[in-house]
């Protein structure tokens, strides 16, 4: 009996180990559906590598995480006032040159990368108004925690959200085999983050 109690104590402290870690460690984490897994919706935890967050050109701020295998982007306008606000993601535009003209879009987009060219696209996720039936998408929202909350030089908050996977472009419509194509055409059409957390990420502002 006294095995079996101290075997259940040390678990119990094992377990509140790994949830300090995770709740007082920098990081960035979701649970999502794997989009190589076809058959049904299957969800695991996405845990970057890295992580980093930066405002551009004073007035807008990315959230990004890469893995060896895939990267992820969050846009949101930034402003001192920002922490304790939800704000809501929108269509993904791209980006040229951080141009004024986007600093107020608020997007999210994923990208799975080349299996033999890495720093290549095989599959690009974004956030998109409409599926391609018509249906009005819920892209997700990014809340920040309240300036209370936050850590000097460092950023917390939560987010989700839902993305569609975008069709091959003109370069990868030719560069890419039939099997690329193929591989291309069988993942997921789309990409969900739920539980989202970015907790005391360093974040760095503009000299």
């Amino acid at each position: 009996m006294k095995k079996i109690l101290c075997l259940l104590l040390f678990v119990t402290a094992l377990v509140a180990c790994e949830n300090d870690t995770v709740t007082s460690d920098p990081g960035l984490q979701a649970v999502t559906n794997n989009e190589e897994y076809s058959e049904a919706l299957k969800y695991e935890k996405w845990k970057p590598n890295h992580k980093t967050a930066y405002v551009a050109n004073e007035n807008v701020l990315y959230i990004m995480g890469e893995t060896d295998s895939t990267s992820y982007v969050m846009k949101v306008p930034y402003s001192p006032s920002l922490f304790g606000k939800t704000i809501r993601l929108g269509k993904y535009r791209k980006v040229i040159d951080d141009k004024a003209s986007n600093k107020d879009d608020a997007y999210a987009y994923y990208r799975l990368k080349n299996k033999s060219a890495l720093n290549e696209t095989f599959a690009f996720y974004s956030t998109q108004e409409e599926d391609k039936k018509g249906n009005i998408v819920d892209m997700g929202e990014v809340s920040f925690a309240p300036e209370s909350e936050q850590i000097p030089g460092t950023i917390t908050g939560t987010f989700y959200v839902n993305m569609l996977k975008e069709p091959l472009d003109e370069i990868q419509q030719k560069n890419y085999t039939d099997k690329q194509k193929q591989e291309h055409a069988a993942l997921r059409s789309e990409k969900i983050f739920q539980e989202g957390v970015f907790y005391r990420i360093p974040f760095s502002l503009p000299k």
